[in-house]
């Protein structure tokens, strides 16, 4: 089940901005550029205000995937596996990063940051496999590329319509 092209554009955009500015702190506190009194310290903390705010929008994003995408696909049983992969990975980068802002124990919090770094890091592989996935098992089934969005019910033509009477609103009577 696709997703409207601006929903995905917005997923693949915040996911992109998640990674890079993780990616870059992460290499800055690797490196221990962001000891205090460093050059690259208020680098690092605005690259940690920014990545905040994307999870933000983020976690906005993922909640429009549970009516939008996940309980449209799931009775398809397509790509179910990496689906339940892709729920545990955000569930987990939520938990963790909720811990990085309030454990105060220097080895858990360490701890919880190696975690929180490993899954974002792979989360761009799951996140490619699980769209390979599911566009491989679409086009096995012949589905056409359409989104969620665009599988409106065709109704038939009552007899009102066909000879041109207006139809009654929802609520409302006919007047006649």
């Amino acid at each position: 089940m696709r997703l409207e092209p601006r929903v995905r554009a917005a997923l693949y955009a915040v996911t992109s901005l998640l990674f890079l500015t993780g990616a870059a702190w992460w290499i800055l506190d690797w490196r221990d550029l962001l000891a205090v009194g460093s050059a690259w310290r208020q680098s690092g903390s605005y690259l940690l205000m920014v990545h905040g705010g994307a999870a933000m929008l983020a976690m906005i994003l993922l909640g429009a995937l549970v009516p939008l995408h996940l309980r449209a696909a799931w009775p398809s049983r397509s790509s179910r596996g990496t689906g339940v992969l892709m729920i545990a990975a955000h569930a987990a980068l939520i938990v963790t990063a909720f811990g990085l802002y309030y454990i105060g124990q220097d080895t858990l919090r360490r701890w919880t940051g190696d975690v929180h770094a490993a899954i974002g890091f792979g989360l761009p592989a799951l996140i490619a496999l699980h769209v390979l996935l599911g566009r491989r098992r679409r086009v096995e089934r012949r589905e056409p590329v359409r989104s969620h969005h665009e599988r409106t019910r065709v109704r038939p033509v009552s007899g009102r319509a066909a000879e041109g009477r207006p139809l009654a609103r929802s609520g409302s009577r006919a007047r006649h």
